[in-house]
């Protein structure tokens, strides 16, 4: 499936993502010379991902995507397929669509352990994946490779940010079709853009997740 806005209600994508694109994230940094010019350092807890994109309706017409810039504007969220990382969709090679969490898990944390599942066993999960949890909607990324091995109960995934909400065992952790919640950002133009009253071109737009 591609990448791009997506319809919860149809269950299909109504704009792909085209390039030039960008996933950045956004999590503030403060910096402070001292007078012998030692550098510290501070950041926040607060993280979210952002998305720089030109989009490609899906429908001739482009009917979905008008009615998706001025139903949603700035104000009301939606759902995008996140992009993911084309290294780590090829150096991923797991069966299932999701992964189990072994134990609970609390907020705060950057480590997870997941439940040993026999059909992923020898399989890997790529550094660079996207992933989201069942029970709430941040967007995490995987830090480092997780392969899933017989010998153990569980593997460890290492995430960026740390958990802003606690998960248990009840909870898995999905990689493929990753559905983000976002807004448009304001310096988005919310309406339909047409060159020489055919081509539909609203520049690049600006999707910043919801927290």
């Amino acid at each position: 499936m591609a990448y791009g806005i997506y319809d919860t209600i149809t269950s299909k994508v109504i704009a792909e993502f085209v390039s030039p694109l960008s996933v950045r994230s956004n999590q503030p940094i403060f910096l402070t010379d001292a007078m012998s010019l030692k550098r510290s350092v501070f950041k926040r807890s607060a993280q979210r991902w952002e998305i720089e994109t030109k989009l490609f309706p899906l429908t001739t017409s482009a009917n979905d995507l008008f009615t998706n810039f001025i139903t949603k504007n700035l104000y009301t969220s939606f759902t995008i397929l996140m992009p993911q990382n084309l290294g780590s969709v090829a150096n991923t090679t797991l069966a299932t669509a999701n992964v189990g969490v072994y134990n609970t898990v609390a907020a705060g944390s950057t480590q997870v352990q997941l439940t040993y599942n026999a059909s992923n066993n020898g399989k890997t999960l790529s550094k660079g994946s996207f992933v989201k949890s069942s029970n709430h909607n941040k967007i995490y990324m995987v830090t480092d490779d997780v392969a899933f091995i017989s010998t153990s109960a569980f593997s460890v995934l290492i995430i960026y940010p740390a958990l802003r909400t606690a998960v248990n065992n009840t909870v898995t952790l999905g990689y493929k079709d990753v559905q983000m919640t976002c807004r448009y950002d304001s310096d988005t133009t919310i309406g339909m853009v047409y060159e020489d009253g055919v081509l539909m071109d609203n520049g690049t737009v600006k999707l910043i997740e919801v927290l």
